[in-house]
């Protein structure tokens, strides 16, 4: 089941303005080895930043202040919205 949740899930990024961060959260990821540190929202545009927040199930504003969010939060919102998906497999497969 979790292949039907991969697939959705590279559709979903795909579909919106995601590539920008998916590529940071990779670089961080691939540093760390791990879904750990932060990603600055400082570089996004506002389209990008709508969109982050709106997977992160917060406002636009409220990310905008903090200027970053968390690699492990978003791993969390991952695998609530995609059932048991972790950043690994989504980066994989989003990236080939």
């Amino acid at each position: 089941m979790v292949g039907a949740h991969i697939e959705g899930a590279v559709t979903y990024f795909r579909n919106g303005p995601y590539d920008k961060l998916l590529r940071a959260i990779r670089i961080k990821y691939e540093s760390n080895g791990e879904a750990v540190g932060a990603v600055s929202t400082l570089a996004l545009t506002d389209v990008e930043l709508l969109a982050l927040a709106a997977f992160m199930d917060m406002t636009a504003p409220a990310l905008e202040l903090r200027g970053r969010f968390s690699i492990g939060s978003f791993e969390e919102q991952l695998s609530m919205k995609y059932e048991g998906l972790n950043l690994r497999q989504l980066l994989y497969t989003y990236f080939g």
